[in-house]
């Protein structure tokens, strides 16, 4: 029989999976769109392309934990856990990233969207 925290701790793998997928998911459908126009998927694939890098190694990481917890392993729980911990600081990195990118073209966005804005009024 499944203890509670084993229960809980396979629900959030799943959730976390489930998460990873679906912001993958909406990544990739972005820069697909975004190939459309070229000049758009320069700026865009800088934010897209680390949060889609994100999904993909949080997906990772929540499986390497998964198959862990279910199959017995053959690499020592010690290395297992620090690769889970890599991959989780680089999912949480290029997330960063990629909200940071985002921040930037929205701030410059808004100073130009000013500036025009000043040009009307003058």
């Amino acid at each position: 029989m499944m203890s509670a925290y084993a229960a809980v701790d396979l629900l959030l793998d799943g959730v976390a999976i489930a998460v990873a997928a679906v912001g993958g998911t909406y990544a990739i459908r972005t820069v697909l769109l975004l190939e459309r126009n070229q000049e758009v998927l320069r700026v865009q694939r800088r934010i897209w392309l680390p949060i889609l890098y994100a999904a993909g190694f949080l997906a990772l990481d929540r499986v390497l934990h998964l198959s862990a917890d279910l199959v017995p392993s053959v690499i020592p729980s010690d290395a297992l856990d620090f690769i889970q911990v890599l991959l989780l600081i680089a999912s949480l990195s290029l997330l960063s990233l990629g909200v940071y990118r985002y921040w930037k073209v929205q701030k410059e966005y808004d100073a130009e969207k000013f500036r025009d804005r000043a040009k009307e009024t003058a």
